[in-house]
């Protein structure tokens, strides 16, 4: 008969191990050569490693530098064995095609807009932290993804990767708006202009130029900062610096004319600065609809007493005034 037993270890150390068993039992044992026996076992080193990709930039302006923050970990496994050293790491960061690489804190080979940084080795329980700059040249959102490997064995390949999304807007941004929209002849509009930096780099010698159309009369203007003056249909605001990530507002109050025939007329603006000594410009168009007032002309016949509106025009009546086909409610 034969008996087994199981042994379970674990390994702390990679390499090759040798484990060797001996039986005895308390009679003799004519044949001693037959009473130990060996096995030689290869113990590969394991490590988990992740990877994290952060940025301090939730948004960048076209152009400007974006910075991407890059941790590598060898995760501590837990319990009594914390894991080994993790040889030979690399990082492979698949850069959007709409970047250009600029730098990167540790070297990096690059291949089309992929690029590869060797880490070297890292003991359990430790972080390597790089960066890599990139410069975006459209306006989109970009998603960036890295992957991290060893040439040690990872039993978790699940935080192997890491990906960040962007969002990339315009250095410059300007948004116009008319309320109310449309307005009835004789009344009043505001138009507002939001005129807005997105870039590092503050916008010097600023200025808005807007030429009013002939259907409107020039009543009122603000600005945020700076000082907006008025000659006959030109309005020229001049706005001084807009600083990094701030916004100048201006705001016109127009009165629609109330002989002008019912149309949509346009507001053209022209904004004009300099940013880094590099002029920059933009020209922008907000539209007003005017609606012509009624002239309304009631002739009544018979007999009843009833009341009109002229919004819209409406003739209603309390009691029965019916003529010729018209009745309460009628328009």
């Amino acid at each position: 008969t034969s008996k087994s037993v199981d042994i379970v270890i674990q390994p702390t150390t990679p390499g090759t191990i040798t484990n060797i068993a001996e039986v005895s039992a308390s009679e003799h044992d004519h044949i001693g050569t037959n009473n130990s026996a060996s096995e030689d076992t290869i113990v590969d080193a394991v490590a988990d490693l992740s990877i994290k990709k952060e940025s301090s930039q939730t948004k960048v302006a076209v152009g400007d530098p974006l910075t991407y923050k890059i941790t590598v970990s060898n995760n501590d496994m837990g319990g009594s064995f914390s894991g080994n050293k993790a040889s030979n790491i690399v990082v492979t960061d698949t850069l959007p095609s709409s970047v250009t690489f600029v730098d990167s804190t540790i070297p990096c080979t690059q291949s089309g807009q992929e690029l590869s940084c060797a880490i070297g080795d890292l003991e359990p329980a430790n972080d390597a932290v790089f960066e890599i700059e990139v410069t975006p040249t459209k306006i989109e959102f970009i998603t960036n993804e890295v992957t991290v490997s060893s040439s040690v064995h990872d039993p978790n390949t699940g935080n192997n990767n890491d990906k960040l999304t962007t969002e990339v807007v315009p250095a410059l941004s300007i948004l116009t708006s008319d309320t109310p929209d449309p307005v009835k002849a004789g009344n009043t509009i505001t138009l507002t202009i939001e005129v807005t930096n997105n870039s590092i780099t503050d916008m010097d010698t600023a200025q808005l130029v807007y030429t009013r159309p002939t259907q409107f009369r020039h009543q009122s203007m603000t600005s945020s900062q700076g000082t907006c003056v008025r000659s006959r249909r030109v309005v020229t605001c001049d706005l001084g610096t807009i600083a990094s990530m701030s916004k100048a507002t201006v705001e016109l109050t127009l009165q629609a004319k109330g002989g002008v025939a019912a149309g949509t007329y346009d507001h053209p603006f022209a904004f004009t600065a300099n940013q880094a000594s590099t002029p920059v410009a933009a020209n922008v168009t907000e539209q007003t609809t005017i609606l012509r007032n009624a002239n309304l002309i009631v002739q009544t016949r018979g007999k009843g007493n009833g009341s009109v509106s002229a919004d819209p025009a409406v003739i209603a009546c309390p009691g029965d005034c019916r003529e010729d086909g018209m009745s309460t409610g009628d328009t």
